[in-house]
Order: structure tokens, then sequence, then C-alpha cells
């Protein structure tokens, strides 16, 4: 394996692992937090459900335009010669190359800004499923039958 975990200009999975940390990131969700919680471990972001709905949106359009620019990457990585003589030819292997890595690049960015949207996404639907399950527990309990009461 070459430096930085890239081998003929493709990223090996431990390198994309190592660049994108949000899946072993703990994010947790609730009413009243802010956009970071005191008291937090390393590893964990306490955020609150507006921040975490809007950053998980944010990340998820900035992973589309990744995959967009990973697709543009890779397809100049494939630009043909202009010619077909021995100096195009070589220049066009070399030029290409660097494009690959180029685009190897831009995987990693991907990578980063989908896993921490999946990340996100997966921690609002926790917090969305414990609060449904409150309500419902509130509303079997009595606590939803009269107006005003607790």
């Amino acid at each position: 394996m070459a430096k930085h975990g890239i081998r003929g200009g493709q990223q090996d999975q431990s390198f994309l692992e190592k660049v994108t940390p949000w899946k072993s990131t703990d994010f947790k969700i609730g009413a009243g937090l802010g956009l970071a919680g005191s008291g937090t471990a390393s590893g964990q972001f306490e955020l609150d459900p507006e921040n975490a709905d809007h950053i998980c949106r944010v990340a998820g359009e900035i992973a589309d335009d990744f995959q967009e620019a990973l697709q543009q990457a890779r397809d100049l990585s494939r630009t043909p010669p202009p010619a077909q003589d021995p100096a195009s030819l070589g220049f066009n292997r070399i030029g290409n190359q660097a494009l690959m890595l180029g685009a190897g690049h831009v995987k990693a960015e991907y990578a980063y800004w989908r896993n921490l949207h999946e990340s996100l996404q997966k921690a609002l639907a926790e917090y969305r499923e414990a609060d449904e399950q409150a309500k419902g527990d509130i509303t079997s309990n009595g606590g939803g039958a009269r107006k005003g009461w607790l």
C-alpha cells in the first residue's frame, strides 16, 4: 500500500474510516440543548432537535454536491490523449493518474459528509422514536386526558 492509504489512485477502506469519524461519534439530541452541550465526553455531541435537523440537512446537501463532484473527477481522470504519439500518451497517463488521486480526495470528502449526515439521521430517528414513545406513555397513563394537567 502506498503512502496515505492510496493504492493506484484508489483509497482503501481503512483510509476512508480514518477521515470519516462520524460512524463512531455519539450524537445526543434533546430539547433544551444548544449547539454543543457542556460536559460531553470525547466523541460525543449534544444538539437540540432544530440544530441537529439543520446540520443534518446541510451535511446531506454537501454530500450530494461532493457525490456529483466525484463523478466529474472520475470522468476527468479518463481524459483521452490528444494524439496517439508516445509523448502525448505518456503525458496523458501521468495526468490521468494525478486526476485519479484528486478523485480519491473528493471521495474522502464525500464519505466524510455522507457519514455525518447518516449519523445525524440515525440520532434524529432515535430521538423522535423516544419522543413519540414518551407521548404515548403519557397519554396511556391519563396524562393527556385533561388539558393543563400533568
